[in-house]
């Protein structure tokens, strides 16, 4: 775990971590072990696997991480699962397949996407935040701009699967030589793990690989709460797309998106380049 320093572009409410004093403020500090972003939202992340703090990631002028934070600063039931990092060979093996989708999407070489040399760095280096990306020698301005956010998301979604199924052989040595990524990332693991809440799958929902993406445009049809959405990759006709599922955290509802109105689902699929087949 870190103390973390936030500053935002406008006064927002917070908790002293050691006070638990509530303040509004454009500095916020929280203990934190990782960060997680996407073009919404900006979610850190304890050591537990617990949401400690989410602001807007348009809000968010700067991240400042700093020094560990001694284990004898927890209680006994508080310390930190050491996390576990993904190896460069299944991250390179993430990067070429989400770089092949993409590139049949946009209709363009993959190198376009990205170079086999960017990927074999970003694979070693295993950036964290933008700024790494950022840092790294392959990666052309206009490739940062475009693609960096998921370049992020990415890798971070690789440390969170490697921690889970490190965490599960922990917890069942016995079923250790059975274990996948396609055994942890099923899309109620996923939701549970994201905001703790237990839904039950089935159909399309039940198959592996699902990954969360961030709130959504459109909003639950039946209480009106922001729907969060989750995305896994399928193949039809030689082709990569991404299966959709919404969920409702206010209301505790698992969606389609033939669940929605017209307006509201084309609204959906226009807000990703990961889209789903036409008639889906």
């Amino acid at each position: 775990m870190r103390r973390v320093m936030i500053r935002l572009s406008a006064p927002t409410l917070g908790v002293d971590p050691e006070t638990g004093e509530v303040f509004e403020s454009i500095l916020h500090r929280v203990d934190a072990e990782q960060l997680f972003q996407n073009p919404a939202n900006s979610t850190f992340v304890s050591g537990f696997g617990e949401v400690v703090a989410e602001w807007p990631t348009e809000l968010i002028v700067s991240v400042k991480w700093g020094e560990p934070i001694e284990q004898s600063d927890f209680t006994p039931e508080q310390k930190a699962i050491p996390e576990q990092a993904p190896s460069p060979a299944k991250l390179k093996a993430q990067l070429e397949q989400w770089r092949s989708g993409l590139a049949r999407i946009r209709n363009v070489r993959s190198s376009s996407i990205l170079s086999n040399a960017a990927i074999a760095e970003i694979s070693e280096a295993r950036p964290r935040s933008l700024r790494e990306v950022r840092d790294l020698q392959n990666i052309c301005p206009n490739q940062f701009n475009r693609d960096a956010r998921e370049i992020v998301q990415l890798v971070n979604d690789a440390f969170t699967t490697a921690s889970a199924s490190q965490e599960s052989q922990d917890a069942y040595p016995e079923h250790r030589s059975s274990l996948s990524r396609d055994s942890i990332d099923s899309l109620s693991t996923a939701v549970s793990r994201r905001f703790g809440i237990r839904l039950s799958a089935s159909g399309r929902f039940a198959m592996p690989g699902w990954f969360f993406v961030g709130t959504t445009v459109v909003d639950c049809p039946t209480c009106i709460g922001p729907l969060e959405g989750f995305r896994a990759p399928y193949t039809a006709g030689g082709k990569t797309y991404h299966y959709w599922a919404l969920v409702c955290t206010t209301c505790a509802t698992l969606l389609e998106p033939a669940k929605l109105d017209n307006s509201d689902r084309q609204a959906l699929y226009a807000s990703s380049e990961l889209r789903p087949r036409p008639d889906e």
